[in-house]
């Protein structure tokens, strides 16, 4: 690594235009608090099929979200790598983000737990 490595890496920390403000992380957690409230509250009924298809629905809509949280990650990496986020507001976001994941991963274990549906 030369010296015009140094000065590259320096502008590029001091270029930085984004924070982790910019990721919309306060309706990501309120849309998974959301989710998991929903999914906390299903209960299955006496209609297998029923049961069935409303698990789905809402495994469905839990990897929605799940991949909605992939996305953000993704672009917050991308923007770290292009020198607009820095590598600790990259961190910390990757952090919060990670929090909503296992909140997502904790409900829909629940929620084949409750539904007896091991998938």
């Amino acid at each position: 690594r030369g010296l015009g490595d140094v000065y590259k890496r320096q502008s590029q920390a001091a270029a930085t235009t984004k924070t982790i403000a910019d990721y919309d992380l306060a309706s990501l957690q309120a849309s998974t608090a959301a989710l998991v409230e929903k999914a906390n509250a299903a209960t299955p009924g006496n209609d297998a099929s029923a049961n069935y298809d409303t698990y789905r629905a809402l495994d469905r809509e839990l990897s929605n979200m799940e991949d909605q949280l992939d996305l953000c990650e993704d672009e917050a990496e991308h923007d770290y790598r292009q020198g607009l986020l820095s590598r600790t507001d990259l961190k910390d976001l990757e952090r919060e983000l990670e929090k909503l994941e296992d909140d997502l991963d904790r409900a829909e274990d629940d929620l084949e737990y409750r539904f007896r549906i091991d998938d």
